[in-house]
């Protein structure tokens, strides 16, 4: 399956929200959550080039992984496999990025990214493969700008706050909102993409220091 995902420039109303605004999108009474495993070997990086299959385990309730350098590779996937509907009103992961130097997140990976927009982490969701379009689905326009710092990223499971390959919003229509449904109730994929410029999930690296990627909770908020 193609790394490809959703163009940003065909939505310019995307933004970034910085990472002290995250927690406040929904109130914090929703976090009685239902916890994915931190289990590191159950987490996959998918798609990427020259980095491991599984981030690192750090201790028993956290894991990481380092961006490569940009003669190296990219990271563009982190995933976990799932099976049984997502029950819930958000998704939420605690996240600490630090780094070494002064790095420079660079998320033109191919000559094709033209646009410009900042490195970013961005939830993501996975349903059984089907005939229909409403498959792959990414969080918009809330996402992570990546600099180093600790956030609570938390994202409403709501059709309106989700876009799937082809740009279609979850609530843009009664199909795509079938779609997004769809896609929670048959999930096999949840977890994170790395891009930036025209892209959701086509690749981050460094240059000019170094930066470690930690998660230390990955949960649904009930």
């Amino acid at each position: 399956m193609p790394k490809a995902v959703y163009k940003l420039m065909n939505r310019r109303t995307t933004t970034t929200l910085p990472l002290v605004m995250l927690t406040f999108l929904i109130s914090t009474n929703l976090f009685a959550n239902a916890s994915l495993s931190m289990n590191a070997n159950l987490w996959n990086i998918l798609y990427s080039v020259k980095m491991p299959f599984h981030p690192t385990a750090s201790g028993s309730n956290a894991f990481f992984f380092d961006f490569p350098d940009s003669k190296t590779g990219e990271i563009d996937y982190l995933t976990q496999n799932v099976s049984g509907p997502i029950v819930g009103s958000a998704l939420s992961a605690t996240i600490t990025i630090t780094t070494t130097g002064t790095p420079t997140f660079d998320y033109k990976t191919e000559t094709g990214n033209t646009c410009t927009f900042p490195a970013h982490a961005r939830f993501y969701i996975q349903k059984v493969m089907s005939n229909d379009n409403y498959v792959r689905w990414w969080a918009n326009p809330i996402s992570l700008t990546l600099a180093a710092g600790t956030v609570k990223l938390v994202v409403p499971l709501n059709p309106s706050q989700w876009q799937d390959t082809w740009g279609h919003v979850g609530n843009s229509s009664a199909a795509a909102t079938s779609g997004f449904k769809s896609s929670l109730a048959r999930p096999t994929q949840i977890g994170l993409t790395f891009g930036g410029g025209c892209f959701f999930g086509h690749g981050v690296r460094v240059t000019n220091g170094t930066a470690r990627f930690k998660v230390t909770d990955f949960n649904i908020a009930k």
